[in-house]
């Protein structure tokens, strides 16, 4: 009886690592998809809150930066999309589910009425992200939705992963853009109001380039990191190419 019951937990492990090294490939290759296109998107557009080039730099110069790039991208989506996919899809009940919904809910009201982290009037870039923050709840909330991505959460991976991405994108691009500060006056009737004053945003970039000879021991890291993702994005593309082993037959 005990050596079956060794037998089930040792097949539930080697499950449970099947699905996180799987989970993990799905990581790879949604973050070597996303980060040539955001990369491609920052430096054909206006938009440089996520990479500006201050220098300029060779061939070889730039392939690395976008590696270290890639590896501070990973870094930031991995957190949210950790925190995503265990809240969506996790077992917890009771006071650990309801605490944090409360919370994303809440999060989500002040995005929507009170503009992005509570700051000026709502607009659109608020408005998405309060759609985004809600979307989890909703997973969470609709049971034949969240069966569905318990008995294939693999799937689900790439949703957690688009929506924490998402949310570290947006977040980016608010602080970059005009912040629009409350002041109040007084009109000659004697009435108050408020008026909004576009306010110059952060002068800030998510990734600025940098020579080789200027790399710290963090880009280093990071630009390793990159390399790897799309070499294992390669190689699991590649794997993913072949066909499947034929089935042993029954004898």
């Amino acid at each position: 009886m005990g050596s079956l019951e060794n037998s089930v937990d040792e097949m539930a492990e080697d499950v449970a690592r099947g699905v996180t090294r799987a989970a993990a490939r799905a990581c790879i290759l949604a973050s070597a998809a996303t980060a040539i296109p955001l990369w491609l998107f920052s430096r054909l557009t206006p938009y440089h809150f996520l990479f500006s080039a201050s220098t300029p730099l060779s061939r070889f110069g730039t392939i690395i930066n976008v590696c270290a790039f890639t590896g501070y991208l990973l870094a930031a989506a991995a957190i949210p999309t950790y925190l995503v996919y265990l809240y969506a899809i996790g077992y917890a009940s009771g006071a650990a589910t309801v605490i944090p919904t409360l919370g994303i809910v809440s999060m989500a009201v002040i995005h929507f009425c009170y503009g992005v982290m509570g700051y000026g009037p709502p607009n659109l870039t608020s408005r998405i992200i309060g759609v985004l923050l809600l979307l989890p709840v909703a997973i969470r909330l609709i049971v034949p939705v969240r069966r569905f991505f318990r008995a294939r959460p693999l799937s689900f991976v790439p949703v957690a992963y688009a929506i924490g991405i998402s949310l570290a994108i947006l977040a980016l691009f608010a602080y970059a853009s005009p912040e629009l500060m409350p002041v109040s006056i007084t009109d000659n009737l004697g009435h108050n109001k408020t008026v909004y004053i576009p306010m110059p945003g952060d002068d800030f970039s998510f990734y600025t380039t940098e020579s080789l000879l200027e790399f710290g021991f963090w880009r280093w890291l990071a630009a390793g990191v990159g390399a790897l993702t799309y070499f294992a994005a390669a190689l699991t593309w590649q794997n993913l190419q072949k066909p499947p082993a034929p089935e042993p037959k029954a004898e």
